[in-house]
């Protein structure tokens, strides 16, 4: 009777720990209906905290200018590296505007806050669907692993994470990637070769558009799609034939490439393709500045500086030890082959990601947005694996552990809360005063009054100016980033500007390298003379009709009218001297 009594109490032991580790081999339940309820309260929660800049009507950072002129160029001429050279960034992200422009919106601030807000939105949609699957559709895990980005894109006052930047669409791309490889993880045996194919499909299209957006997200891109293609080598499940595995991965790479092919066939047609190379490959390796790992280490530095990052990195540490120590358990089952690809492709994208950000020998924080995702994803690991771990009558020191570390957790989201609602009234609170685009753009539209200026060019990196007059950059170069800067490749930069100055001959020449302007690392003695073939070429043809100091007896910024036009009286070409 003893022996029957303990064999079904071992019975029930086995029973017990096996619906425990159930979960670990179902598919996560994600129904439509949640999923939309989700969608609209993530959609409301971010857009709501983010309002007040939403509709701030001014410009947040230079880049977000740069890309609005680079927009309004691509409608004159869509050739990428003939029409608009981003520098860093590439043509997708102006391509977006310009997709927008098409429809009559009209180029302004506001409009490129909503469509920040917009890519932040869908950033969170993404994560929150990726969320459930890593936690085998867990809806309090994907409740509390979504936390953190709402945290990061919500309460912030930093210009770097509000505005429209260079790395929120790559950023976004790249997260759609990972999601599309988690779903095809998560495919039964008896799904189609076909849907297999385009679930890889799409994640080889994702992957292959995200260097073009930003060229630092390619390291990121390259992890994920090595992951990709063993794992479609490896796979099991379509067929016990080679033939299938060879389909998944052929589909993946035929996505992969479409993009570059789509865009360089384009480049290549119209004959820029030296310009790609020179500007978006060599340009980029150049500013990024020789390999260093001793500098790429000290610059992982800022994975503790801003306070809403703390609960990503403390629950993405945690993450990678616990998930080991359940993989070394005893009574802990064998990791499932999803388990393994999704741990391991985790680890390639988050090193990827944190390489990627940390490589430049200049670092911005607009670079960490590129690492966002693979150390949330790495966090909700952490929340996952506790639950086979969890058996609080044998091990309460673990018990105690993760209620002190949600403490932690819980006061350290608090304080972000109260510190981003704070910075906010701050910020939003502050007087605005005109700054250089406005006052440069206030005297290009006094000239306007007296001849007809249709085109301008401007020497410095003032591209607010384009977006405010309405006008976009005459040459390539909405911003002098590559063709003022010292660099290997100034002298091949600072030629294709001067082409680009005799071919289009622009109604005005700005030289805006002066106090008071945006002037990255320059000094007043950058200007437009620095160059002695583009100070021949101005003298030569064009006139100075006015000047306008930002700061106090310093260097003014210099306007030139094109000799020629319509009403100018070379003369009396100083009418406009006395500008304010």
């Amino acid at each position: 009777m003893r022996n029957s009594q303990e064999i079904t109490t071992l019975e029930y032991k086995d029973r017990s720990q096996a619906e425990r580790f159930s979960d670990v081999a179902r598919p996560p339940r994600i129904t439509v209906s949640y999923s939309l309820i989700a969608a609209v309260v993530l959609i409301a929660i971010i857009s709501l905290l983010r309002l007040p800049w939403i509709l701030f009507p001014h410009e947040l950072n230079v880049d977000e200018s740069q890309m609005l002129a680079q927009g309004m160029k691509f409608l004159v001429d869509p050739v990428p590296w003939r029409s608009v050279d981003g520098t860093s960034g590439g043509p997708l992200n102006s391509y977006l505007i310009s997709a927008f422009l098409l429809l009559g919106i009209r180029p302004g601030y506001v409009f490129v806050h909503v469509l920040a807000n917009a890519l932040v939105c869908l950033q969170l949609l993404t994560a929150h669907q990726t969320i459930l699957r890593l936690s085998l559709g867990s809806k309090k895990i994907a409740a509390c692993g979504i936390l953190p980005i709402i945290l990061f894109y919500g309460f912030t006052s930093q210009a770097d994470y509000l505005h429209y930047s260079s790395e929120l669409l790559p950023a976004l791309l790249l997260a759609l990637a990972f999601l599309c490889f988690v779903i095809w993880l998560d495919r039964h045996r008896e799904a189609s070769r076909a849907s297999h194919c385009l679930l890889l499909f799409l994640t080889g299209l994702a992957l292959g558009a995200a260097p073009f957006c930003k060229l630092q997200a390619l390291p990121i891109a390259a992890a994920i799609g090595v992951a990709a293609i063993a794992a479609s080598l490896s796979d099991k499940r379509s067929s016990a034939k080679v033939l299938g595995r060879l389909s998944q991965a052929t589909a993946f790479c035929a996505g992969a490439l479409l993009p570059a092919v789509a865009i360089l066939g384009l480049v290549g047609w119209a004959g820029a393709l030296r310009d790609f190379w020179f500007s978006y490959v060599l340009g980029n390796v150049a500013y990024a500045g020789p390999l260093s790992w001793t500098r790429t280490i000290a610059h992982l530095d800022w994975l503790a500086a801003p306070v809403r990052l703390w609960p990503l990195v403390l629950a993405g540490g945690l993450a990678v030890i616990l998930l080991f120590y359940a993989r070394s358990r005893s009574d802990t089952p064998a990791a499932s082959r999803k388990d393994r690809w999704v741990f391991g492709s985790l680890l390639l994208y988050g090193g990827a990601a944190l390489f990627a950000v940390s490589r430049p020998t200049t670092f911005f924080h607009h670079y960490t947005i590129l690492a966002l995702h693979p150390i949330t994803y790495l966090g909700v690991a952490l929340l996952s694996s506790f639950a086979p771990l969890l058996d609080f009558r044998r091990q309460a020191r673990l018990k105690i552990t993760y209620t002190l570390m949600s403490t932690v957790v819980v006061v350290i989201v608090a304080v972000q809360i109260f510190s981003g609602i704070s910075q906010v009234k701050a910020s939003i609170g502050a007087p605005q005063s005109p700054d250089s685009n406005d006052r440069i753009a206030a005297v290009i539209e006094n000239l306007k009054n007296n001849w007809r200026v249709s085109s301008v060019a401007i020497w410095g990196w003032e591209p607010g100016v384009y977006v405010l007059t309405s006008m976009p950059p005459a040459t390539r170069d909405a911003v002098g980033h590559f063709v003022i800067s010292e660099g290997p490749l100034q002298g091949y930069f600072r030629k294709r500007f001067l082409s680009d100055l005799r071919s289009k001959r622009p109604d005005l020449f700005i030289d805006a390298v002066a106090p008071g302007a945006f002037m990255w690392y320059w000094t007043p003695n950058e200007g437009y003379e620095s160059d002695g073939e583009l100070k021949g070429f101005v003298d030569e043809n064009y006139i100075q009709v006015a000047e306008l100091s930002l700061q106090v007896r310093s260097k003014p910024v210099k306007f030139f009218a094109r000799r020629g036009l319509p009403g100018l009286d070379a003369n009396n070409p100083t009418v406009n001297a006395h500008l304010p």
